[in-house]
Formats: C-alpha cells, sequence, structure tokens
C-alpha cells in the first residue's frame, strides 16, 4: 500500500464512520473498488456508499443483477480481476456472487448492517482466458 491510498483510506474510514453503522467497518477496509453498488430503494444504502464514493463509481440497484450482468459486469469480469463493493439486499450480492463463481476464483466478505441491508465486497481472481 503506498502511501497516498494510505492517507486515502484513512480520511474515508473517518469521515464513514460518521455515517456508516460499525458493523460495516471491515467492509470499509478492504481496498478501493472498481465499481461500488448501493440499492436504490433505501436511503441508508445510499449514505453508507456514498461515504465510499470517493473509492469508485456509484451505481444504483433496485433488486436485480441481470441487466448490469449483461451490460457490462460480465464482459468486464472476463477480462481483469474486480473489487466490487456494495450495500444491497443480500439476494442481490447471491446472484452476482454465483455469476462471479461460475468465471473463477473469489475472495467475499458479508456483514448484516439492517434489517434489509448487507454490506459486502467480492474480489475475482485472475481472469481466465477464453478463446
Amino acid at each position: 500500500m503506498d502511501r497516498r491510498l494510505f492517507v486515502k483510506t484513512a480520511v474515508s474510514s473517518v469521515a464513514a464512520s460518521q455515517t456508516v453503522l460499525p458493523a460495516a467497518a471491515s467492509f470499509l477496509r478492504t481496498g478501493a473498488p472498481d465499481r461500488i453498488f448501493y440499492d436504490a430503494r433505501f436511503s441508508e444504502a445510499l449514505k453508507m456508499a456514498g461515504a465510499l464514493a470517493g473509492q469508485g463509481r456509484l451505481t444504483p440497484v433496485a433488486s436485480d443483477v441481470t441487466a448490469l450482468w449483461r451490460g457490462d459486469l460480465a464482459s468486464l469480469s472476463r477480462a481483469a480481476p474486480l473489487t466490487l463493493k456494495g450495500v444491497t439486499t443480500e439476494s442481490f450480492y447471491f446472484c452476482l456472487k454465483t455469476l462471479l463463481q461460475a468465471q473463477g476464483p473469489l475472495e467475499s466478505n458479508i456483514e448484516r448492517v439492517s434489517k434489509d441491508l448487507y454490506a459486502w465486497s467480492v474480489r475475482t481472481g485472475a481472469a481466465r482466458k477464453t478463446g
């Protein structure tokens, strides 16, 4: 970890601790994501994801991962390793993780942060070559 990333992460963690539930603390420490998903139906999800906005692109979701997967996530995940984070329902996380597992190894972490929401992170392994 270089000094710039360390400072950025520390500042983000301090700022986020003011708005994010303590249960999501390890979610914040998992590194800068390529994309951050939040369930647009819950204002709490936007607050938590917004605390990480400087780390990656915020992407609102409703409940189904299919449109995102077909849009660009499938091809992105085949091209290179990805780090994804989210504050969504458990079903969104489960479906995304299932789709990603079909392409190769991954690391994941999930923590419940409210009755309906979970904070999670998924890091895919080395990209598989196809063809």
